[in-house]
């Protein structure tokens, strides 16, 4: 960035006050492209993460399926056994008279 000096007493000329808005929005278009830039990068952050959310919900679906099976046979398994407990003290009871 060239600076002029302009001495005390003078105005600027057009020409200064022209390189010195040029000066300002080439500041802010070097931002701006950084901005622009960083954006991206978090897009394509965001759509990774994304992507490894949505194996996770499906990968928790499965296990949840799995799940509810399983209880259903523990909870026919815990049937059995009661009944079973039962036949038997009712044949110890029938043996033991």
């Amino acid at each position: 960035m060239k600076r002029t000096i302009i001495a005390p007493n003078t105005e600027p000329t057009l020409y200064d006050v022209l390189e010195a808005v040029n000066s300002g929005f080439s500041r802010v278009e070097n931002r701006l492209g950084k901005v622009e830039y960083e954006v991206t990068e978090i897009k394509t952050e965001l759509n990774q993460l994304n992507t490894r959310v949505g194996r996770l919900e499906v990968k928790v679906d499965i296990i949840d399926e799995r799940l509810e099976s399983l209880e259903i046979a523990f909870d026919r398994d815990a049937i059995t056994i009661v009944d079973h407990e039962n036949r038997i003290t009712k044949l110890e009871t029938v043996t033991i008279r």
